[in-house]
């Protein structure tokens, strides 16, 4: 069969209520899915990945699953096997469910139990793509929340940091100690695509600048993870 959007969009309504109706997800807690089809691509056969798009002159997170077109006669089964694969990462990475690394635990649960119940119509697999290649959407990003004061008023950055250059970061701080200090800061961790095109802090202090009472709801949107509030240099920050 030839792949069309009519068709992987019915499919994946299909197998949203049929494993639903086995017990394993909840049709409810699905948000928002663009289907797009992309020509082929030697890493993987399916992505699921949140960009920011500008939709109707607004930018905006958009969740997409992209299924590459490898052959002109998809097998369905293959086919869907592909599609549920992409659905299990959109539904732990919507509902903000923690799991170790892209295909860990709580994936190889999901697929476990839907390969078992749907055995005959699915074959859902993790080693579906080149094992040297990056998922961009699901690596693990290592991040640090830092509060500055500045002046009198308070805001913070979140920030993707170089670990080897933490020294230099607190010494730009403290060589503008007359605008800035830092109040607190938190080690973190996510796996949403946005950060991965921020450039590591070496020199300077960038990001996401946030007013602090709203730092709180940004680090739910984006699934940040805080470890824990540190005062000195020597954290180990934990890796996927």
């Amino acid at each position: 069969m030839k792949l069309s959007l009519p068709y992987l969009n019915e499919r994946y309504n299909y197998w949203k209520q049929r494993i639903a109706e086995a017990g394993i997800w909840d049709v409810e807690k699905f948000g928002p899915v663009t289907i797009v089809i992309r020509p082929n691509c030697k890493s993987y056969n399916g992505l699921f990945i949140r960009r920011y798009l500008t939709v109707d002159g607004k930018r905006q997170l958009v969740d997409r699953i992209f299924i590459y077109n490898k052959v002109e006669d998809f097998d369905p089964k293959f086919l869907d096997s592909i599609l549920v694969h992409e659905m299990i990462h959109q539904y732990i990475f919507q509902n903000r469910l923690k799991d170790r690394g892209p295909h860990g635990p709580l994936f190889r649960g999901f697929m476990n139990r839907i390969n078992l119940s749907f055995g005959k119509e699915l074959n859902i697999k993790v080693a579906d793509r080149n094992p040297d290649a990056k998922r961009p959407e699901m690596d693990v990003v290592k991040l640090h929340i830092i509060h500055l004061m500045h002046l009198e008023t308070g805001f913070s950055y979140c920030s993707v940091i170089n670990p080897k250059k933490i020294r230099n970061i607190e010494q730009i701080v403290r060589d503008n100690s007359e605008y800035w200090k830092i109040k607190e800061r938190h080690w973190a961790y996510s796996y949403d695509p946005i950060f991965n095109r921020y450039t590591k802090c070496t020199r300077s202090i960038h990001g996401i600048r946030k007013a602090r009472d709203e730092m709180e709801e940004f680090c739910r949107q984006h699934n940040i993870i805080l470890i824990n509030k540190e005062n000195s240099n020597n954290l180990q920050i934990p890796t996927t």
